[in-house]
């Protein structure tokens, strides 16, 4: 039985190791005797360097597979055990990880299930429960923050069906100072904080630098502490202004590239925006969103407005991928919600829609942590933008929604920052200009390894000057530059690691990869000069790699 079971771990180690595309290391691994998950995840970084895991992303994709092999043996493990074990916090944060998130919603008994014959406004109506008055559910929330009726001790009387410690969850509520926490959509860590997001969902106040006026003794306490802390936040990124606009007007800093660069410094906070160097892993708060490629406009609209503080560093997921964004990710949102918000909101103005102010913010979230630039606005929306002292209503709502990050006002007190909201094309993308980013890294002169990848690498050129001239379909200089990096142009502040082009020995495939939070294209390339395959067989598994530009999908 004890022999059954070492070959079973073994296999369990060479599976993970095939999964991730890393299958040739398996010997290694035997030689060393790393044969089980409990030795895998013990192992260290400079350990797993040593048994040819060099990269991060590598690293990174080799302890996900086993967190999650681990949780399948022990979910199989514990199949035979009671229900009230599994229901504990130790294993749900097990199974559910820290990337995830549940949706849930009060039992009720009163549910009503009707179906819907044809789509339109609804017209479902909730009574307040302190007024009693009928309102549509899109109103409801708004109305009770206003209701003057509303006692400060009130409570939602919802229909639940347990017992409930009302005084330990308004103090849970009241303590509660992360953004995530106010999302409806998020269960937090603990069951105190998860059932007062459910109870207090009609309290929530999205972030506004200009605050109304507000009756504090009508309104609730938890509308108050909302506003304070609002009103804090906003002061906190008045400074941040004021102090850019004097440290660049005392050392006479002018160029917008290098305002934006002391004003990133000074208001982004949680981790670091980009990958500094390949050996450290970044660490660090972040605000997390779920996006769907699909419906970029709707799902990330949804994220962003639930986003209190938009000064934490973005951290993006696209739905049914499994990248882990250290910088690549975020910069393909910004490229792709950017793309459609010209469209949708500039192409024409639609100056009903009340969705302008999060365009603002998305804007500025992107300008602010290495994203495309917004290059959304005709020259006579910027003059409106930043000169008219009666706007139309959806550019004061453009206004807030930069404000957010402090962007319109520091824009105005340094006006040479506007030119970034230029419109215009960027500098052409030439073969040149795109071999010097993707600089290649070639084995060591005289070696057989070195004619494999001159040879693969003078191929790569030829197939850049067919994507440059347009006969690689919809493949283009830009969509490759946009597989490397994330973006398909270089950012306004350079890159934290110069994009680089390596050359990986593969023994089954030739489809090129890439690691975009460090900025590197993979090349794979045969064991021998003559097993490379024709041009035209080698330029199709170009355009299959450089015109998908999901992550983690096989």
């Amino acid at each position: 039985m004890a022999g059954e079971s070492e070959r079973r771990n073994a296999n369990v180690v060479q599976e993970i190791l095939c999964d991730i595309g890393m299958v040739s290391l398996y010997e290694q691994f035997s030689k060393q005797k790393i044969d089980n998950l409990e030795t895998c995840k013990a192992l260290t970084d400079s350990e797993l360097k040593t048994l040819g895991l060099q990269t991060i992303g590598d690293r990174a994709r080799f302890r996900e597979r086993i967190v999650r092999q681990t949780v399948i043996s022990s979910s199989s493990a514990e199949d035979h055990q009671d229900t009230s074990r599994r229901n504990r916090v130790e294993f749900l944060k097990k199974v559910i990880g820290t990337q995830a998130k549940i949706y849930i919603r009060p039992i009720q008994k009163n549910i009503k299930v009707i179906n819907i014959t044809e789509e339109g406004p609804s017209t479902l109506k909730e009574s307040c429960s302190t007024c009693h008055k009928l309102f549509s559910i899109t109103e409801l929330r708004d109305h009770v923050n206003q209701c003057s009726e509303v006692d400060e001790g009130y409570l939602p009387d919802l229909d639940i069906q347990a017992d409930v410690d009302f005084e330990s969850i308004t103090t849970a509520f009241n303590e509660v100072s992360t953004p995530t926490l106010l999302e409806t959509s998020v269960v937090p860590n603990t069951p105190d904080n998860t059932f007062a997001t459910a109870m207090f969902e009609s309290a929530e106040t999205h972030a506004e630098l200009e605050v109304e006026s507000v009756n504090n003794s009508s309104a609730p306490n938890l509308n108050s502490s909302a506003i304070e802390n609002q009103t804090t936040l906003g002061q906190s990124i008045s400074n941040i202004v004021e102090s850019t606009v004097q440290y660049c007007t005392q050392n006479g800093i002018f160029d917008p590239t290098e305002i934006l660069r002391y004003f990133q410094k000074k208001i982004v906070t949680g981790r670091k925006l980009d990958i500094v160097d390949e050996t450290n892993l970044l660490e660090g708060k972040t605000n997390f969103i779920l996006v769907d490629r699909n419906r970029i406009i709707e799902s990330s609209f949804e994220e962003i407005k639930a986003i209190e503080d938009l000064r934490t560093c973005l951290e993006v997921q696209f739905y049914g991928e499994t990248s882990v964004d250290l910088g690549g990710p975020r910069k393909e949102f910004f490229v792709l919600v950017l793309q459609e918000m010209k469209q949708k909101f500039f192409q024409p103005v639609r100056e009903w829609s009340e969705d302008y102010e999060t365009v603002g913010k998305i804007m500025a979230l992107s300008m602010i942590q290495n994203g495309k630039l917004p290059r959304v606005l005709t020259p006579e929306l910027m003059e409106e933008l930043f000169n008219s002292g009666n706007p139309r209503t959806f550019i004061n709502d453009l206004r807030r929604g930069l404000d957010a990050l402090g962007l319109y006002t520091l824009a105005v007190k340094l006006p040479t920052l506007m030119n970034v909201f230029a419109p215009g094309t960027p500098s052409p993308l030439t073969v040149k200009k795109l071999s010097h980013l993707l600089h290649p890294i070639f084995s060591e002169e005289g070696s057989n390894r070195k004619k494999v990848e001159t040879a693969i690498y003078s191929n790569f050129v030829k197939y850049m000057r067919e994507a440059a001239s347009g006969r690689r379909g919809n493949v283009t200089l830009n969509s490759i530059l946009q597989f490397v990096t994330g973006a398909d142009e270089e950012p306004l502040l350079g890159y934290a690691l110069p994009p680089s082009l390596c050359f990986v020995l593969s023994g089954t495939s030739l489809l090129p990869t890439s690691n975009t939070c460090i900025n590197k294209l993979n090349l794979f390339i045969p064991e021998k000069l003559e097993d490379i395959p024709t041009t035209d067989v080698l330029f199709d598994f170009y355009d299959y790699s450089f015109s998908n530009s999901y992550f983690g999908l096989k």
